[in-house]
């Protein structure tokens, strides 16, 4: 099992448009950031959830849960989450 390392995690909503950052994702996505550095998450975050310990690999076996929780928390009905 990989070790847990501390990440910043951010949101960024698709907004269908094609370009070279997270917001070129279809518009029903969210794209789930992972950074070591908060300078490296997405100059279009829309929610920053702050610093936790965990790995890429977990995040992105529970994608399922993660979506429906922020769903529910953000009042949203995004169909699809990306780790990245």
């Amino acid at each position: 099992m990989k070790r847990k390392q501390t990440y910043h995690l951010g949101l960024v909503k698709g907004t269908g448009n094609v370009q070279c950052w997270a917001n070129g994702h279809r518009a029903g996505t969210l794209v789930l950031q992972a950074r070591r550095s908060v300078d490296f998450l997405s100059p279009s975050l829309w929610k920053y959830l702050g610093q936790r310990e965990t790995t890429k690999a977990h995040l992105q076996e529970h994608k399922a849960e993660l979506l429906a929780a922020f769903n529910k928390q953000y009042a949203t009905t995004f169909t699809r989450l990306l780790v990245d």
